[in-house]
């Protein structure tokens, strides 16, 4: 992994009373407030979720969050290039015929 250091998320985000779509006014009963230290603590509840719902399967959960994290570590790769100026540089027709495609 090239970017441990960006693994910090320090989000959260609170549900409110009755804010169910699935049982509206009735639950939760009370707010929830749903907290996440790291992205990867946010990325495995959030296919742990997508299990407990019955629309993704173990596997299926498990690849996508590697693939995920494959995604990133070249996203992260290919920024840093773009940081300390060493990102090749392409004329606006490569650009172009790029964008093509």
């Amino acid at each position: 992994m090239l970017w441990p250091e960006s693994n910090r998320f320090g989000n959260s985000a609170t549900l409110a009373a009755g804010s169910s779509k699935i049982e509206p006014g009735l639950t939760p009963a009370k707010p929830i407030v749903l907290k996440w230290t790291t992205f990867t603590e946010a990325a495995d509840e959030a296919g742990m979720s997508r299990r407990y719902g019955g629309i993704h399967f173990a596997r299926a959960d498990l690849a996508g969050r590697q693939l995920g994290r494959l995604v990133a570590d070249h996203a992260w790769s290919k920024a840093q290039t773009y940081f300390d100026g060493t990102a090749a540089k392409r004329d606006f027709a490569e650009q172009n015929a790029a964008s093509d495609h």
